[in-house]
């Protein structure tokens, strides 16, 4: 008998454990906003980056002052994107 009863305590955890990790992995709503909101940051970084990268070779190679500091308002926009991701990684 003592055996049956460790082996009903053992299964006894191992449900329980499962019921753990099945909770651990649902998300509350503002934590899917939290991932949206970050993952929409970082796509937007990224088109930035490469638009301000066409941009700066462009009005190089044009020689456009205008060009050079439109790259230079892309690049305070990604400053930007860039302290809304850290703010987001700190809440």
């Amino acid at each position: 008998m003592e055996e049956r009863d460790y082996d009903i305590d053992d299964s006894f955890k191992r449900v329980n454990n499962a019921k753990d990790q099945a909770e651990e992995k649902v998300m509350t709503a503002d934590e899917l906003n939290y991932q949206k909101a970050k993952s929409r940051l970082i796509c937007v970084s990224t088109v930035t980056l490469f638009m301000c990268i066409a941009q700066g070779i462009g009005g190089y190679l044009a020689n456009s002052i205008a060009m050079m500091t439109d790259t230079v308002h892309l690049a305070t926009d990604m400053i930007g994107f860039a302290i809304s991701i850290i703010a987001l990684q700190i809440s």
